[in-house]
């Protein structure tokens, strides 16, 4: 593109991505800038967990707060470890990653299939049934 004497252009500049168009560049920046900013909340988070034990004052805001953050990067992180085959060090990072998550995680979904699995329609029978005379 050309607007007078000024002219831009329409690829990546640079080495690692010569040649390749300008959205495909601006994806895989804005992709890594993710990635960065994701394992900057993920050990703020854990710092947030250190203080509060080796200062030993409980606080239901740090605690939350760092739950927040353990649950943000894992939705910022966006894994794909379980679509790959083979093993590297990229799914060792997904991993410890999304450990947290997972733990906080778990009992929400043990709650979820336990409800899930109840029949209320026998209950409402049973309720139906009783009959109270006063």
């Amino acid at each position: 593109m050309s607007y007078g004497k000024l002219k831009i252009k329409s690829t990546c500049v640079g080495g690692l991505f010569g040649g390749l168009p300008t959205a495909f560049c601006f994806k895989v920046l804005m992709n890594y800038i993710l990635k960065i900013f994701a394992i900057l909340i993920y050990g703020f988070s854990w710092f947030l967990i250190f203080n509060m034990i080796i200062y030993s004052k409980f606080s239901w805001f740090i605690l939350f707060t760092s739950m927040i953050g353990f649950v943000g990067t894992y939705y910022l992180w966006q894994s794909d470890y379980k679509n790959k085959e083979g093993f590297d060090w990229y799914n060792v990072i997904d991993l410890v990653l999304e450990l947290p998550f997972e733990i906080i995680s778990y009992p929400f979904k043990l709650i979820y299939r336990f409800i899930k699995n109840v029949d209320l329609s026998e209950a409402d029978a049973d309720i139906d049934s009783i009959d109270i005379d006063f």
